[in-house]
């Protein structure tokens, strides 16, 4: 079996490298605003594209999640998150992380003295969570970013509509003066109400790409206004100056929650990092752990560490 050892990690190497490059690349590619719209606006938009050549894999993968909430669902994150990835693919990067996982475990499993299934089990949960992890971590970053610029984005629309301006000329001038990724989404707004698309859609649509209650609070006073009327320049500077204080008495809140949750993280990862260290000390101290009936202990362990965890984190989330 230890013959094959070197063998497994280049090929776990291999394959995370190629996935990591293809990533990266399609990170890093500028997309095109037009691929941002849903297929019915691409039919309005006269858009026909020139469609990759077809990959076996991905077409199947993609094919079986036609149509399914699940497909729905992860194309909504991705959306969010600003990822450039399809469902398909995303998919695809799961299964590529949990196969990396179980590889990586057998060596070290072997090197710290556990259980093979143990190790491979340990990682490839851990590969399979991990790119969800990133993409939440992205789409968190991007809507904590545009509510950090929503209330001056909220006051440059209501001087631009006291100048003279059209709410639409509004903003397309926040799309080209404010930073991103404000100023992208309010260009995908002006682009999709280019194509045909009513301006409720359009703002129907952001709010899905970027899933904030202060921006719910500015679409629904637009959309009033649209229906009954009104100054709605004097309707946005009040709510760009409740936007600001929520954005400053969230601050305030993150600041004083955030010993206990430093404070759960510390706890939550203190058990393994004891495990690990005991284990490089003295490999096979804890084998014992991992033969029945012991195997109950980290088994019941693992769910009160999680079960800690969760209560930590209910505990020092505060909604404002």
């Amino acid at each position: 079996m230890r013959d094959f050892i070197p063998a497994l990690i280049s090929g776990a190497l291999s394959v995370s490298v190629l996935f990591i490059t293809f990533a990266i690349v399609r990170l890093r590619s500028g997309g095109d605003p037009w691929s941002r719209l849903d297929p019915a606006q691409k039919a309005q938009a006269g858009e026909n594209g020139n469609k990759d050549k077809a990959k076996p894999v991905q077409d199947y993968v993609a094919n079986r999640m036609k149509d399914s909430s699940y497909a729905d669902k992860i194309a909504r994150k991705l959306v969010q998150a600003d990822v450039r990835l399809t469902p398909a693919e995303f998919v695809g990067a799961q299964v590529a992380a949990i196969a990396i996982g179980l590889l990586a475990g057998i060596p070290i499993s072997l090197r710290f003295g556990f259980p093979i299934w143990v190790g491979s089990l340990i990682l490839g949960t851990v590969g399979y969570f991990v790119p969800s992890l990133v993409v939440k971590r992205k789409r968190g970053k991007r809507v904590s970013q545009y509510n950090a610029q929503l209330g001056e984005s909220t006051m440059m629309l209501a001087n631009s509509l006291r100048a003279g301006y059209s709410l639409l000329q509004s903003m397309d001038l926040i799309s080209r003066d404010a930073p991103a990724p404000t100023s992208t989404e309010f260009r995908r707004v002006v682009q999709e109400v280019g194509v045909g698309l009513s301006l409720n859609d359009a703002l129907a649509n952001l709010l899905r790409r970027v899933p904030s209650e202060d921006l719910d609070l500015l679409i629904t006073a637009i959309s009033v206004q649209q229906e009954v009327g009104g100054n709605l320049s004097q309707v946005l500077e009040g709510i760009a100056h409740t936007i600001r204080e929520r954005v400053r008495i969230k601050g305030e809140v993150k600041v004083l929650t955030s010993q206990g949750r430093y404070s759960g993280y510390v706890i939550t990862a203190l058990p393994f990092g004891m495990a690990l260290i005991i284990s490089v000390i003295n490999p096979g101290y804890m084998s014992p752990l991992w033969t029945f009936p012991w195997i109950c202990l980290p088994i019941a362990s693992l769910g009160l560490i999680g079960m800690a965890f969760m209560v930590i984190r209910k505990i020092v989330n505060i909604e404002v």
